[in-house]
């Protein structure tokens, strides 16, 4: 199964891509909650997606998103500052 999301008038949504068309997912998961179970909820989520699609979207014509929206967003900074102070307060 390859998944998308694709960018809607007022949301972004998962499809699941079938031949050259994207077959939006009813509800309001999003891919990031289909994942961690081994699978069986992004497989129950493609069988509905086939067929009980909310809407049919051509490949070509969809906006797409990035597939994941990670929920948090950290930097480096603070792993930094750890470093040297495990040095001593060595620079690096």
């Amino acid at each position: 199964m390859k998944w998308v999301t694709v960018r809607r008038q007022d949301d972004a949504r998962p499809g699941l891509v079938i031949d050259d068309a994207i077959h939006v997912l009813p509800g309001t998961d999003q891919l990031i909650d289909l994942l961690g179970d081994g699978g069986e909820k992004l497989a129950d989520a493609g069988e509905l997606a086939q067929k009980k699609p909310v809407e049919v979207i051509a490949y070509v014509e969809a906006d797409l998103a990035a597939p994941l929206r990670p929920t948090q967003i950290r930097d480096t900074l603070l792993f930094l500052q750890h470093l040297k102070n495990a040095r001593g307060g060595a620079e690096l």
